[in-house]
């Protein structure tokens, strides 16, 4: 991405949120958020990811406190490859190792993590993956009313083997990497607060690249919001985001995204918190061979607490996200209810619910998806669990061959020092 295409999309966005800014004289105490920003998750389903119920704390290295985690699981896949027919069973073994050292001083935090993602499959080695995720981070209060956050990610990841239309005889790998600067203006107690954020990235494919070259591009994005209190742990906001999108190879697939929210957002209010936000979005291609799109769209997370020890959270999301079986991009609704219980101090459950619409667009093609899946798990101390876990996910949709059903079940540990 060019300089010149970053201050295009840039400078109308912190033009259009300057009046908003000017008007407030001072800010309450919201603290800086990390606003997703840039590209939005990929819809494919497939993947799996531990679900951890552990609560590891860390440990003191001198200056640095440092929090280790290992997960690790075993059991059976009964559709690895996510057909419809001729469907590949597999015993299935899983690690996950993580590790985050932090630094605190009296006005900088600094940080650096690592998540490992490992799976094997006993009859099926080309569906095999190793999934990195490595951080780096810095925070500063330079001030009362002044907060700003840095970080860098890099994440290697992949598509499961029917996920895509382009993951067919094995898995598709790729990379990203994300620069995101953010920063927040606000005294405690104060009436109004502003935060930005500015990213840049990419990600790139590495594996199957006659196919996949195809879906490389370059992104930035920018965000601006501002908040004013309406109550003493109620905001209400408005936010505008700003991305764009440069493909390497298919330059008709480039893109301008705008989107513009409002909202309210609670924090510790009786038993609930959370944030709802919703507003319109529009995606406009740089070439007029694709049709540009908009739609009304939606954010929200909320969570509510009965009982100490029982917590439900609600969340929904409607987007675009960047195409993957062709097209010019999906238009993405998703929604997860999830359900976390202690039914004493070394027993606890995780019951969990989702359901997503995928519309692709030039592609003539809807597919609905749904997951559902049960985690308990025995404390034997506090840094030790052994538990087992179900999942369940389906895919319908209408175009042939493309729906699959799949169950994992898994016996899982996970431990900490």
């Amino acid at each position: 991405m060019t300089r010149r295409r970053l201050l295009q999309l840039v400078v109308p966005l912190l033009a259009g949120c300057a009046s908003v800014a000017s008007a407030a004289d001072s800010v309450p105490d919201v603290p800086a958020r990390v606003e997703t920003g840039g590209p939005n998750p990929p819809t494919a389903v497939g993947g799996y990811r531990p679900v951890l119920q552990l609560q590891p704390s860390g440990v003191r290295l001198g200056a640095f406190t440092v929090t280790p985690v290992v997960s690790a699981a075993a059991g059976h896949d009964n559709n690895v490859a996510l057909r419809s027919t001729n469907r590949i069973a597999s015993s299935f073994y899983t690690l996950s190792p993580g590790l985050t050292a932090t630094l605190r001083g009296g006005v900088h935090r600094y940080y650096a993590r690592y998540q490992g993602n490992y799976g094997w499959y006993s009859s099926s080695s080309k569906d095999d993956y190793e999934d990195h995720l490595a951080g780096l981070g810095a925070g500063s209060d330079w001030t009362s009313r002044l907060r700003t956050q840095l970080r860098y990610d890099f994440f290697r990841g992949h598509d499961p083997r029917g996920s895509t239309a382009a993951a067919v005889s094995a898995p598709d790998r790729w990379d990203t990497n994300v620069l995101r600067g953010f920063v927040a203006y606000g005294a405690r107690g104060a009436q109004g607060n502003i935060e930005a954020d500015l990213g840049v990235g990419n990600k790139r494919y590495v594996t199957n690249r006659a196919v996949t070259a195809v879906r490389d591009y370059e992104h930035a994005d920018a965000g601006a919001a501002f908040y004013v209190r309406l109550q003493p742990s109620v905001y209400g906001f408005v936010q505008a985001r700003a991305g764009r999108f440069d493909y390497t190879t298919d330059t008709t697939l480039d893109s301008t995204e705008m989107r513009y929210f409002g909202g309210l957002r609670w924090e510790a209010t009786a038993k609930t918190q959370g944030s709802v936000k919703a507003g319109y979005m529009t995606k406009s291609f740089s070439d007029a061979s694709r049709q540009d799109a908009s739609a009304y769209t939606y954010d929200a997370s909320v969570t509510w607490s009965p009982l100490t020890y029982s917590v439900f959270t609600l969340s929904g999301v409607r987007t675009f996200s960047e195409q993957t079986s062709g097209g010019s991009y999906i238009l993405t609704d998703n929604a997860t209810l999830l359900w976390n219980h202690d039914w004493s101090s070394r027993v606890r459950s995780s019951l969990v619910y989702g359901y997503g619409r995928d519309v692709h667009q030039g592609l003539n093609r809807t597919d609905t998806r749904q997951n559902a899946g049960i985690k308990a798990s025995y404390g034997f101390r506090r840094n030790l669990r052994l538990g087992g876990e179900v999942r369940n996910e389906e895919r319908s949709s209408n175009v042939a061959d493309v729906d699959y059903k799949r169950t994992v079940v898994l016996f899982t540990f996970e431990g900490s020092l």
